[in-house]
């Protein structure tokens, strides 16, 4: 009898440990040889208890010069970030990988560990793809029914629609090509505009790789 009560606790304490957090991320993450390549990962915490979440960098020896942003930003010689509180069931978006220059044509793959302060055993590894070849904007830009943004014309909120996966990238351009914001969202996130100029803008949407837009037109 005690084994079987030993083997049930066991069991119990895997299932909570397979289910404490869930990372969420794109399949890469692209730039341009010379520039900043940058990966958000989301980080969800599925238990009724807040939980202590440290990261550390696998990597291999020559892996480009990179870094990583947690409760703060790391130099690139820190394998490991500070710890930091997610709620309980809540997700959060602190973390952020970024690999300062990406070399020209070339695809760098760097493991990141999401472990849970004094539970050395509960830890949740993924490989983060950041690249910088033209083999991966295969998926072109263009507009798509399941990709939505209202009231448009806006001029205080914007509300931005999605089907087709739980998390997205949303990034806005105004007219000259300029970046003016960037963040991940998930479906029906809210965005405020109060602090942007009027003119016309454009929404990008990233979703695993595919990059959707539609035109956006702000108003006052």
């Amino acid at each position: 009898m005690r084994n079987y009560v030993l083997l049930f606790c066991f069991i119990m304490e895997f299932g909570l440990m397979a289910q404490s957090i869930k990372i969420h991320q794109q399949d890469y993450y692209h730039a341009s040889a010379g520039e900043e390549c940058i990966s958000k990962l989301f980080v969800e915490n599925v238990t009724d208890q807040d939980l202590e979440i440290f990261i550390n960098r696998n990597q291999v020896p020559g892996t480009t010069r990179n870094y990583m942003c947690w409760s703060a930003c790391h130099n690139p010689s820190d394998g490991m970030t500070s710890t930091m509180l997610v709620p309980a069931n809540r997700t959060v978006d602190n973390f952020s990988g970024h690999i300062l220059s990406m070399p020209a044509d070339s695809t760098v793959v760097i493991n990141y560990c999401f472990n849970l302060l004094n539970k050395p055993n509960q830890s949740v590894c993924v490989d983060v793809l950041y690249t910088s070849s033209s083999d991966y904007l295969g998926a072109e830009t263009v507009s798509h029914s399941t990709f939505s943004v209202h009231p448009n014309p806006a001029s205080n909120d914007l509300i931005v629609n999605f089907e087709g996966a739980e998390f997205a990238e949303f990034t806005l351009y105004d007219v000259l090509g300029n970046q003016v914001h960037a963040r991940q969202i998930t479906n029906a996130t809210a965005l405020n505009l109060t602090h942007f100029k009027p003119g016309l803008y454009f929404c990008v949407l990233t979703i695993g790789g595919a990059r959707l837009q539609k035109k956006l037109f702000i108003t006052r």
